[in-house]
C-alpha cells in the first residue's frame, strides 16, 4: 500500500485529528471513493494513497452517482461535524 503524508510542525490543537474525522465520515457514507487514514497524530496524517484511473464516460459517470450518495448520507448542512466529533473544525 502507497501511502501519502501530509505534515504541518505548527498545526492547531486537533487540526488532523479534526481531518481524520471528517475523513472516516465521508467514508461511511458508502459513496465517493475516500482514502483510508492510515495513522494520525498531532502534526501529521498519513493517508492511504488512491490510485489514478483513465478519465473514460463510464468512470465519470459512477463517480457521479457515488458522489451523489455521499452528498445524500445525512450532513444536514454545510460544517455540520462528524457524529461524536467535539473539538473545533478547520474549514478552508
Amino acid at each position: 500500500m502507497r501511502t501519502v503524508v501530509k505534515e504541518r510542525a505548527d498545526a492547531p490543537p486537533g487540526f488532523f485529528e479534526a481531518e481524520a474525522a471528517g475523513i472516516r465520515w465521508l467514508a461511511e457514507s458508502g459513496g465517493a471513493l475516500v482514502a483510508s487514514v492510515v495513522a494520525v497524530s498531532p502534526g501529521r496524517i498519513e493517508l492511504e494513497q488512491i490510485e489514478h484511473v483513465a478519465a473514460t464516460a463510464r468512470a465519470a459517470h459512477d463517480f457521479g452517482r457515488d458522489l451523489a450518495r455521499t452528498h445524500a448520507a445525512g450532513a444536514h448542512s454545510f460544517g455540520v461535524p462528524p457524529d461524536g466529533w467535539g473539538g473545533p473544525l478547520f474549514i478552508g
